[in-house]
């Protein structure tokens, strides 16, 4: 008899595990980026990780203002007014083009909550 090609004590919990852990590689939080935000010089062109770009805009760029203040997107090109506060998010999806790809299905999604809505719902993935 020829040996298993599987791992039989492979469980379910190991499967959302590992699942879990596949999504930080097309997280892209965890990706450099190229920050084009215009500067007098022209596009601030510094690499920055997805995970720090609120940090970078406030200490980089001052952009230091209550989220409820209404500003104009300085990326390059764009000319879009936004609440302060929702200024990331607008880079990450408009600019950035962030995508949360589902791991069981291949779907794509603009925020990471949807993606984890929809594996909770659609895969049963706690």
């Amino acid at each position: 008899m020829a040996p298993s090609q599987f791992n039989e004590e492979f469980t379910d919990a190991d499967e959302q595990r590992l699942l879990h852990f596949a999504s930080f590689t097309h997280d892209p939080q965890n990706v450099y980026h190229t920050c084009f935000w215009a500067t007098a010089h022209g596009p601030c062109n510094t690499q920055i990780l997805g995970s720090e770009i609120s940090d970078h805009l406030r200490s980089r760029h001052s952009v230091t203002v209550p989220d409820d203040v209404v500003l104009m997107c300085r990326w390059s090109g764009c000319s879009t007014e936004l609440r302060k506060g929702c200024l990331v998010r607008h880079i990450q999806e408009k600019h950035l083009e962030w995508r949360y790809t589902c791991p069981q299905c291949g779907e794509r999604f603009t925020r990471n909550y949807t993606r984890r809505n929809h594996l909770s719902r659609r895969h049963g993935v706690n």
